[in-house]
């Protein structure tokens, strides 16, 4: 999480120095990104850097934690609009995420966040925990879906959840990758959406 310092700064300073970090780990993988080139952008001395952040992978989880809660408060307005229909939400969801890489940095920065994900990383974005900072976002979409067609336990639905952000993400790969079309990847996903849906409703 940023210092005190960071959020003390003028909105245009934090937003040159955002902008700044996400044009650096667009570039490159997290692992490669340059805290010189960040600073160099951003017109900050080296020094002022380690006022506003611990060190890269503080600003890293940051910029996911932002784009994170963007995506949750997107989720969760989905639910609302359906009705607390999950499966639906994800479709509309999925469609979002295809539009975001429409715009080749947005699809290099999601392209190279997923790169860049090891084990300890994935456990400091996941909100699947309550010391989580980001947990009430998970709560805030599990209390908007409608579970009365499916009667499952509160561990299957956390693998639920967990199942649906994979089969999201994992579909939305190849388009970010440019190895398919957003109508190839979207006819994949639903197909595997009505899979799991199926399984649901057989086991109700």
């Amino acid at each position: 999480m940023p210092k005190i310092t960071f959020f003390n700064l003028p909105e245009t300073k934090r937003k040159m120095i955002i902008e700044a970090a996400k044009e650096e780990f667009s570039r490159v993988l997290f692992e490669e990104a340059s805290i010189a080139n960040i600073i160099k952008k951003a017109e900050i001395p080296r020094g002022s850097f380690y006022q506003y952040f611990e060190d890269k992978k503080d600003l890293f989880v940051y910029l996911i934690g932002e784009m994170g809660k963007q995506m949750f408060t997107c989720f969760i307005g989905y639910l609302e609009d359906t009705q607390g229909d999950l499966f639906m939400a994800a479709e509309y969801f999925f469609k979002y995420l295809l539009e975001l890489g429409n715009h080749p940095e947005n699809r290099r920065f999601i392209r190279n966040i997923w790169l860049s994900m090891n084990e300890k990383l994935k456990d400091e974005v996941a909100p699947h925990s309550h010391k989580h900072r980001f947990y009430h976002y998970y709560e805030a979409m599990q209390q908007r879906v409608d579970y009365s067609s499916f009667h499952l336990q509160d561990k299957e639905k956390v693998f639920l959840f967990k199942l649906l952000k994979h089969t999201i993400f994992h579909n939305a790969t190849p388009y970010l990758n440019g190895l398919a079309t957003k109508e190839q990847c979207m006819e994949t996903f639903c197909f595997q959406i009505r899979i799991i849906k199926r399984g649901l409703k057989n086991n109700g």
